[in-house]
């Protein structure tokens, strides 16, 4: 092999190593880690009647949920908190899934690991928490927020913190009808 072909062999695969932000540029000095994650979703059981039971879309509701585990830029004011990720991820692996039933409910439990940028900084605080299954459910019984994102949305409003970043680093079940959860902040 010629000199050439080496050196572009060798910058070929450095390029191939940098991982890449969520517009698909590759980013040096980013470092990646993998993360192994429980992602549990909660639907009224028998509320559907397609083979996902109570979940509809599956992949729909899976997807909404990932957000709340990674690093989220929020604002608080009074009653409001706004967050938006930009971190990028992959999933590497397989997934599992089983399912709980709870009363009237049934709760989807995946587990996963993604491959997702390693913060430049360390987590400045972690707040734990515990709710309720009635805290994610609406007048009518219906699910209207699910377990990870509550739990990012309610940890903001009780750390008092007007802005900042926020991850749920888990959540799970608790008790009779319980949930408890903890996440980071930044």
């Amino acid at each position: 092999m010629s000199r050439v072909t080496s050196v572009l062999a060798a910058l070929a695969f450095a390029a191939l190593a940098l991982p890449a932000s969520a517009s698909g540029r590759q980013e040096p000095g980013l470092v990646e880690e993998i993360t192994p994650l429980t992602i549990l979703l909660v639907a009224r059981a028998g509320s559907d009647s397609s083979d996902s039971g109570g979940f509809g879309d599956l992949s729909s509701r899976f997807l909404l949920e990932i957000p709340a585990y990674l690093w989220n830029r929020f604002s608080a004011g009074g009653r409001t908190v706004e967050s938006t990720t930009d971190t990028s991820y992959r999933e590497s692996g397989r997934r599992e899934t089983t399912r709980e039933r709870l009363g009237e409910y049934e709760i989807l439990r995946i587990k996963l690991r993604l491959v997702m940028p390693r913060p430049s900084a360390p987590p400045s605080e972690t707040v734990s928490l515990r709710f309720t299954i009635e805290e994610l459910l609406g007048a009518g019984g219906e699910v209207t927020m699910q377990p990870a994102r509550y739990a990012l949305l309610r940890a903001v409003k009780q750390s008092g913190r007007s802005g900042g970043k926020a991850r749920v680093l888990s959540v799970e079940r608790e008790g009779a009808r319980g949930f408890s959860a903890s996440v980071l902040f930044r």
